[in-house]
């Protein structure tokens, strides 16, 4: 089980009406499994060395037990965690990729554009933010959102 022990851990004390002999009541005991796994803060130690200086080092996370009880089996826990990953590394690559593509767009829209001036198509060249930043100004005053003229900068 990758490292984790499976024990089984009582779960309340006995009810209160078990307890006075009532009828009725709850089972007095209910049986569950707790799974144990070692702490990856301490590395099961159960202390941080570098940390000896507060509270004797005593690792926070798994309270200086060394280990850590979960109700669900960590091999489950650690399935979901690497499903969550994936799925926002996708979503990360994703939106990167139609950055990408809105980038080579305008630059396909707006490459040979004479309003372009030769200054700033030699920058252009060298570096690509700069290019980037250019075709966005065109795409903008193109859309009606900046008024015509004002991009002087990018024509010289």
């Amino acid at each position: 089980m990758n490292g984790s022990t499976l024990t089984l851990g009582l779960v309340g004390a006995l009810a209160a009406g078990a307890a006075l002999g009532r009828r009725g009541s709850a089972s007095a005991t209910e049986a569950r499994a707790v799974f144990r796994s070692p702490c990856s803060r301490c590395l099961g130690k159960g202390t941080i060395h570098p940390f000896s200086h507060i509270l004797g080092g005593t690792c926070f996370a798994c309270e200086g037990k060394g280990y850590i009880e979960t109700a669900t089996d960590p091999a489950i826990l650690s399935a979901r965690r690497d499903r969550s990953r994936a799925k926002a590394t996708a979503a990360r690559e994703a939106r990167a990729t139609a950055a990408r593509a809105a980038a080579e767009e305008r630059e396909a829209r707006y490459r040979d554009d004479p309003r372009i001036g030769p200054q700033t198509r030699a920058r252009m060249m060298q570096f690509p933010e700069i290019a980037d930043e250019a075709f966005k100004a065109l795409a903008r005053e193109d859309a009606g959102e900046v008024p015509p003229n004002t991009l002087r900068n990018v024509r010289r």
